[in-house]
């Protein structure tokens, strides 16, 4: 009988019951291992590699911009490297060339990819690989705090956009790009003094990141040198380790300055650049401390703090009784938590003086979170006063960016596309209808009128202050060129020609690469007049005069645009003036 009511229970309640448990501890370890994985550094940088490979594969469209015409310099220098010009060499850069080539590699493999997505993640080839080799060591240290350097990492690196927005609307920000990468560089170097332990891996990470940030752009690089002098000054790299990590700058320099002239190229367009923008350095200084004062308080107010807090052992360390050598309480000192802030709030604002765009202060975010994390567990005076300053600090660094972030990605649900196939990846954005609107009756306006602000450009000044800020003129601007370009096509058509040889006179050129023609060499990307145009003399005056044809904006007419009718003025004098549309003239070569 007992042996019957156990194959009863068990046929009838057991097996069911079984099976419930079965699920839930499935379940739960479902949850546990889920939970293993948020929480996981590692897992985020991959997360951050394969969502960037799947969105360059799906038909994306991002809400317009100020400024949205610098992204047009990546695919200009793109085309002519792929016709076999050097920059530097074959055509002015106003920055070095190492994004425009990992925007050339990554455009190759996923050439339906957006062109400002591209522009954004193309560093991560560089940058991804050497953010997860720090955070080995960072993991080490504590998981936890991995995740807290990480994760903001991911987030810069993700967003296209700038920590300060230049106009009222969401929009993301095609300007700043190369800033961005640079504060990505920083961000990593910062991270290496911070937890990776001296020795050969970080002197190897430091002659890497110098040298990405020297091919980036040259006051990334003077940052970064500022960053690697103090941490040596402060007893984090040695005078020996330094040396090897410049031996591996110098190395990489010459391996590509034998076979291609690229270095002091890029070194000639450096001192061009410093003749061009001739500045005095207090103005340089007064628009980033003004625009980032809430950061520049806090940073200085944790600084006098923690100085304040370990003073007794400053000021033995300042004071000639103390038995130590000069250059170890010198070290000492400069190793102090203080002083590391008080240099990266520096750095930062040196960097800012020559930026118009950027994650502002991104890069001091690793030495606040290992500061937090060292003095969270602390039980002792000020302790409440340095982790409320810590936050303070980091907060207007973050912030601002995920607000705009949630304005970019709600804002899209109800924007409109430009419809525009003729600009093909050009025309791959969207907008409020109401700007659209404003578009199209502005380049109405602008072809329309008499004048066309060639009075007030004379005058030196634009239509708007912000003109190039405005959302409407970027728009104005790209359909413009669509129409431009079905006129010239036509007329080509009509003419049974092909003027295979372009410049465009303006800050961008679309039409070289969109029609797939043959770039004019010695030609700058980026073309703003007293600023990134050198003299049109010699080789570069020859080089404009091979062009078939000039093409010139009108819609509205600029200080910047007339400049540069202006200086081309020997090239146009050899050519015949055709009204393409009220927005473009033609000048073809006689």
């Amino acid at each position: 009988m007992a042996e019957l009511q156990t194959h009863m229970v068990a046929a009838t309640g057991a097996a069911p019951a079984g099976r419930h448990v079965g699920v839930a501890r499935a379940l739960l370890s479902f949850a546990d291992s889920t939970r293993q994985q948020l929480v996981s550094s590692e897992f985020w940088l991959l997360v951050l590699a394969f969502s960037c490979a799947v969105i360059f594969l799906l038909p994306v469209k991002l809400p317009i911009g100020g400024y949205y015409w610098d992204t047009f310099l990546y695919p200009d220098a793109s085309w002519r490297i792929a016709n076999g010009q050097l920059p530097h060499v074959d055509f002015f850069v106003p920055v070095g060339a190492l994004g425009y080539y990992t925007y050339r590699l990554v455009e190759t493999l996923f050439p339906n990819g957006h062109m400002l997505l591209l522009a954004q993640w193309s560093m991560l080839i560089i940058t991804l690989p050497l953010m997860a080799w720090v955070n080995k060591d960072i993991i080490k240290r504590n998981a936890a705090l991995a995740l807290v350097v990480v994760l903001p990492f991911v987030f810069f690196a993700f967003v296209p956009l700038n920590s300060k927005e230049v106009y009222p609307h969401a929009g993301v920000d095609g300007f700043g790009i190369y800033n961005r990468h640079i504060c990505l560089v920083l961000y990593i170097l910062v991270a290496g003094y911070v937890f990776v332990p001296p020795g050969r891996k970080l002197t190897l990470l430091t002659g890497i990141l110098l040298t990405v940030a020297f091919f980036l752009k040259i006051t990334g690089a003077l940052t970064a040198l500022i960053i690697i002098t103090h941490a040596v000054l402060a007893g984090r790299l040695s005078l020996k380790q330094l040396g090897q990590a410049l031996a591996i700058f110098a190395g990489v320099c010459v391996l590509i300055e034998l076979p291609t002239g690229m270095v002091s190229a890029y070194l000639k367009d450096i001192g061009i650049l410093l003749e061009l923008n001739n500045q005095k350095l207090f103005e340089r200084f007064r628009a980033p401390v003004i625009m980032y004062l809430d950061i520049i308080a806090t940073t200085f107010m944790l600084a006098g703090l923690l100085a304040w807090v370990d003073r007794a052992r400053l000021a033995f360390l300042l004071s000639q009784r103390a038995g130590i050598l000069l250059r170890k309480r010198i070290a000492a000192v400069l190793d102090h938590d203080f002083a590391w802030i008080l240099m990266l709030t520096v750095a930062s604002v040196w960097f800012e003086t020559q930026n118009t765009g950027s994650i502002a202060f991104s890069f001091v975010w690793p030495f606040l979170a290992d500061l937090f994390w060292r003095w969270h567990p602390r039980h002792r005076d000020r302790r409440t006063a340095v982790l409320l300053l810590i936050v303070l600090s980091t907060l207007p660094i973050l912030m601002p960016m995920m607000h705009r972030t949630a304005r970019v990605v709600l804002g899209t649900l109800f924007y409109d596309s430009l419809e525009a196939p003729l600009l093909g990846k050009y025309g791959e954005v969207d907008a409020r209808a109401e700007l659209l609107e404003r578009a199209f009756a502005m380049k109405a306006h602008y072809g329309h009128i008499d004048d066309r602000y060639n009075g007030l450009s004379k005058a030196g000044h634009q239509s708007s202050l912000l003109l190039y800020s405005e959302f409407d003129f970027q728009l104005t601007h790209l359909i413009s060129i669509s129409e431009a370009t079905d006129a010239l096509l036509k007329w080509e058509a009509q003419n049974r020609t092909r003027l295979d040889k372009i410049i465009t006179l303006d800050f961008v050129d679309v039409f070289t690469p969109l029609l797939r023609r043959t770039p004019v060499k010695l030609i700058s990307i980026g073309m703003a007049a007293g600023r990134t145009v050198p003299p049109l003399t010699g080789s570069r005056l020859n080089a404009a005069l091979e062009a078939h044809a000039l093409l010139v904006p009108l819609c509205p007419i600029t200080p910047v645009r007339l400049s540069l009718f202006q200086t081309f003025q020997p090239v146009l004098d050899h050519t015949q003036r055709i009204e393409l549309t009220p927005c473009w003239d033609l000048y073809v070569r006689k």
